[in-house]
């Protein structure tokens, strides 16, 4: 039962050659798919540390690791507490990169590339970023062509690059992942649960593409990274093929007409013209570097 449910995820989401690891919930799918990057990046690059950089406006879960990892300003811990980490790039949506006189666009993805380049890719492993922003900042959406260009930059660079779509998988923005809404956004590393378990049973799954998934059994790869006792129960595989099973059988087409239409609707409230942004005082546009 776990291996059909394996099989029937990669189908549904275009991903039919992936491997991957069912864990219970999302902040530790997170987790796992940071250990599985480090130890990819380290026999793929011989990368010499496994930093995961993130966003100044990102959320990636409840743990220790994943809180100090993040931008969730309301969670973040104490100084003290954040284990020497933080968000390292500013997100391409205006309460945290404004520019003057224009909207954000593909080309704030150069701030990727400086936060790597200025760590340095040997030490990089990951980037880690939500598709669509959603704990934090609440929906908000990238420019086109800003995530396509973060994989340009990563894949430059030999670095991975892991979305989070806890919140936006399995077609909660209307497609089978939030990044099938722009063409060579694929990550190599895809972590999913919300969308998976739908309530009825705590689930996440780490998704790796066939490109890198047999360097996670390189005589070079470090030990896999704890998956937790009732990881790949066969409770919550029944839970979520059921879950598939009803998501398949929707009139999606209908579902994304609705959607254009709130869309637009909503747009219209706002009173803004198209791409233009809603002002912020550069106050709340933080420095990476005061994470830290």
């Amino acid at each position: 039962m776990q291996m059909d449910l394996m099989d029937r995820l990669c189908q549904a989401v275009g991903r039919p050659q992936d491997s991957v690891a069912l864990v219970t919930c999302g902040t530790l799918g997170v987790e796992v798919a940071i250990g599985l990057a480090r130890n990819i990046a380290r026999v793929r690059s011989g990368a010499r540390r496994g930093d995961i950089l993130t966003s100044t406006l990102s959320y990636h879960g409840m743990s220790a690791l994943t809180l100090a990892l993040a931008g969730n300003h309301a969670r973040r811990p104490h100084p003290q507490d954040a284990l020497g980490l933080g968000p390292a790039f500013p997100p391409p949506y205006p309460p945290t990169h404004g520019h003057e006189g224009r909207a954000c666009d593909a080309s704030c993805a150069d701030e990727v590339a400086k936060a790597i380049d200025n760590r340095g890719a040997e030490q990089v492993a990951a980037v880690l970023i939500e598709p669509v922003n959603g704990t934090t900042g609440g929906a908000y959406v990238p420019p086109g062509g800003y995530l396509r260009r973060v994989s340009e930059i990563c894949r430059e660079r030999q670095v991975l690059v892991t979305h989070d779509e806890v919140l936006t998988g399995l077609w909660r923005t209307g497609t089978p992942l939030a990044s099938h809404h722009w063409e060579g956004a694929e990550p190599d590393l895809c972590i999913l649960s919300k969308g998976l378990g739908a309530g009825y049973t705590s689930v996440a799954a780490v998704l790796v593409s066939p490109e890198i998934a047999p360097l996670i059994r390189h005589q070079d790869a470090g030990p896999l990274p704890a998956m937790g006792t009732m990881a790949a129960h066969p409770l919550q595989a029944a839970a979520c093929l059921g879950v598939l099973d009803e998501l398949e059988a929707m009139d999606h087409e209908a579902f994304t007409a609705r959607g254009e239409r709130l869309g637009q609707s909503l747009r219209a409230l706002t009173g803004l013209a198209p791409g233009e942004e809603v002002p912020v005082p550069p106050a709340h546009r933080p420095d990476p570097s005061a994470f830290l």
